[in-house]
């Protein structure tokens, strides 16, 4: 078999996991096994898109593959016995497939799990890969934000809920990040106005006294930025609390569209159940009609059946019935006899005259 096999441009072999890369993608020749008849048969399989495809050589791509089958979802098992064997099985399709060598198929076999995992949403490498909202290996407040349509659906619902516990781990990091931002506003509330009451206690002589001629005396020194300073809140000046805010929102509005979409997926999921058990339903329904019916027949059958049907306790026909039919093989029995006696008579008298004639 042909080891002609190649890398595209998007994931060579020294560099397959690149997180800014498409999924890896690999082409080669690969026998596969069609019947009975002809056996294994070399076949040019190519992996991409999520799939993997064959065609009949390398000559004929563009003729349009053979044959195809989705990755999301299928098996890869290598062979407990034939080194150079693995199938690729979903659902009831099975794939199997030989390389040249026992490394040759262990590559193929990494190659289509790699795919499989990098194909994926949800994952961090995903999110990253496809612009995510938030950046989940930033410094600082450690997030930013960008458009929710970069998220692509998925294909299964468990993709979807993979990539609903990457959302949860992301909005937890933010509300710690809001609330630590709260936080240090507050305490910075609360200081601000310490600080406020201490300067009005400290300055009560200061203000305005009254003479006895009736005159006021003003202090030339009280100031109102002294007694209302500005609140500033110390310690979260690297927090962007505008920033954070729109991150949240987007992280949000990503995890209802997700769930949205999981929803999705379990009212399609419910209703081809609901089919599959109406269909049930009805195919119960005809062999317990189909059953009555046959157990109708088999009485209606079982008044011809052989004597084990007319005797004994068990028997269908009335007594009446019974002792008529008993009576008439009676008859019968006793015409048979006299038959037989009369022709053994004739016998006699005939052999009688052969040997004494008159």
């Amino acid at each position: 078999m042909s080891d002609n096999q190649s890398w595209n441009s998007s994931g060579s072999e020294e560099d397959p996991e690149t997180e800014s890369g498409p999924p890896v993608e690999r082409c080669g020749v690969l026998s596969k096994w069609t019947n009975y008849i002809h056996g294994w048969q070399d076949r040019w399989v190519v992996l991409k898109n999520d799939a993997l495809s064959y065609y009949k050589s390398e000559d004929e791509t563009e003729y349009g593959c053979r044959g195809s089958i989705c990755l999301s979802k299928a098996v890869i098992t290598p062979h407990d016995f034939d080194e150079c064997r693995f199938d690729i099985s979903v659902n009831d399709s099975v794939w199997y497939l030989r390389a040249q060598d026992p490394d040759h198929r262990q590559q193929w076999i990494d190659a289509i799990e790699q795919h499989k995992t990098e194909s994926g949403y949800g994952s961090e490498s995903s999110l990253r890969r496809h612009g995510s909202m938030v950046s989940l290996v930033s410094g600082a407040s450690g997030y930013s934000a960008t458009s929710t349509s970069s998220f692509k659906k998925g294909h299964s619902l468990r993709e979807k809920l993979a990539e609903m516990e990457t959302f949860r781990d992301i909005l937890c990091r933010q509300v710690d990040t809001l609330q630590k931002f709260f936080d240090a506003c507050a305490d910075a509330v609360s200081k601000d106005e310490l600080q406020r009451d201490k300067v009005v206690e400290d300055d009560e002589d200061d203000f305005p006294t009254t003479r006895s001629d009736g005159d006021f005396l003003h202090n030339t020194n009280g100031n109102k930025e002294k007694l209302f300073p500005h609140v500033t809140p110390k310690g979260i000046n690297g927090i962007d609390f505008k920033g954070e805010a729109i991150t949240f929102k987007a992280t949000t509005a990503g995890i209802l569209a997700t769930l949205s979409h999981c929803i999705e997926l379990m009212v399609k999921r419910e209703d081809s159940w609901q089919k599959r058990l109406d269909k049930e339903s009805e195919k119960r329904r005809r062999a317990e009609e189909d059953c009555q019916n046959a157990m109708i027949e088999l009485k209606k059958k079982s008044h011809f059946g052989g004597p084990d049907y007319e005797e004994g306790p068990n028997s269908l026909i009335n007594e009446e019935e019974f002792f008529d039919a008993v009576e008439a093989a009676l008859d019968r029995q006793d015409k048979i006899e006299e038959q037989s006696l009369a022709h053994n008579k004739c016998s006699v008298s005939l052999s009688t005259s052969l040997f004494f004639p008159l």
